[in-house]
């Protein structure tokens, strides 16, 4: 039984396929609604490293149309689990500025 978003990504990562394409879908959404040039993948789902960044690509970029797909990418963070943290403190320095 699926009770949250982290069921649904460690039924992924143990290759459920159910899973994969529900994230692929989400993502899917996300792309088509933002146009991004770039997914990254932060928090604890970089933990998984280049599979679950290979996952990504290998569902979500199959959905997506052509002109959305063109120059997108899927990247792991720099700063890994610690990125969100980053890019909060940085968003508290620019505010107190």
């Amino acid at each position: 039984m699926v009770t949250d978003a982290s069921s649904v990504f460690e039924a992924a990562r143990q290759g459920e396929p159910w899973a994969r394409r529900a994230i692929g879908a989400a993502l899917d959404a996300m792309v088509h609604a933002l146009n991004p040039e770039v997914i990254v993948i932060g928090g604890g789902l970089s933990a998984w490293g280049e599979l679950f960044r290979q996952a990504i690509e290998d569902e979500a970029f199959r959905r997506a149309m052509p002109c959305f797909r063109e120059g997108l990418a899927a990247k792991l963070a720099a700063l890994g689990s610690g990125a969100g943290v980053a890019g909060a403190a940085l968003a508290a320095v620019d505010w107190a500025v």
